[in-house]
């Protein structure tokens, strides 16, 4: 693993500890009271594959020296 990467993703984990994602698209489904069923809860990030993400779309964030 990539030293400087890993000192990234540490980081990234002390300046948002609890950082989650949240599906925001239109519940599966809603019954007769208003009420979401199957909806996908929110979810840690992965620090990595955000960085992957950003890489593969031509951007990228360095550690500042």
């Amino acid at each position: 693993m990539d030293k400087e990467r890993k000192l990234l993703v540490e980081r990234l984990e002390r300046i948002f500890p609890e950082m989650e994602m949240n599906f925001d698209a239109k519940p599966f489904n809603m019954d007769e009271h208003g009420c979401y069923e199957d909806c996908v809860p929110p979810s840690s990030i992965d620090w990595y594959d955000f960085l992957s993400e950003l890489e593969k779309n031509g951007l990228e964030i360095k550690n500042s020296k």
